[in-house]
């Protein structure tokens, strides 16, 4: 077989891209027929994206990042970006979609100290809890009939919430046990409310 390069260009210049309505709609490639793939991050439970060094995991995470920028507002997608190596993720500080569950949107950067992910994992499980709440509290299912709501009321509507961990392994190193229990509960639970994890 014959390794081809592919550019996130000309992913995204496809209809199967242009055309999709998620605001989380991901470009991932080309199929081995070369037909370029994209996939909706909306109905996925959360992503592992796994593999030795020099397999393209940095490349994955960046395009899906990109992916989303392309298409979101900041008041639709918020990103909190954690990275205890500082080696991938520093280059999005500034970006208006950043957000950490600690300060909210207005003062968010990129997490890089493992002790202060850790403190963000666990404020994320309270954001989760709380979105519970308030989408009981409105008699809705997910976030289209909550912002449904939002919006006759003259009120912003809630976002997506994708939480990105880069080098996940250095940061158990440091913070295994809390690290550990937010992502478990974040995993079984966040996504009806609109919070995915993409590890």
């Amino acid at each position: 077989s014959e390794s081809v390069t592919v550019s996130l260009k000309e992913i995204i210049a496809d209809g199967r891209f242009q055309n999709s309505v998620s605001p989380l709609t991901v470009a991932l490639g080309k199929t081995s027929s070369g037909e370029p793939h994209v996939t909706d991050l909306a109905p996925m439970p959360h992503l592992l994206v796994a593999g030795a060094t020099g397999a393209g995991k940095s490349v994955a995470i960046h395009t899906l990042i990109m992916s989303i920028l392309l298409r979101a507002k900041p008041d639709q997608v918020k990103f909190c970006l954690i990275d205890p190596k500082r080696l991938e993720l520093p280059v999005y500080d500034g970006l208006p979609h950043l957000y950490d569950p600690r300060t909210g949107p207005d003062a968010a950067q990129v997490i890089t100290l493992p002790k202060e992910a850790a403190k963000a994992l666990q404020r994320m499980v309270k954001v989760m809890e709380y979105r519970y709440e308030i989408f009981a509290r409105a008699n809705v299912r997910n976030i289209e009939g909550y912002n449904e709501k939002r919006r006759a009321q003259g009120l912003p509507p809630e976002f997506y919430i994708i939480v990105v961990i880069d080098e996940l392994a250095d940061l158990m190193l440091i913070s295994a046990k809390e690290v550990e229990d937010c992502i478990q509960r974040l995993a079984q639970m966040a996504r009806a409310v609109v919070i995915h994890l993409v590890l």
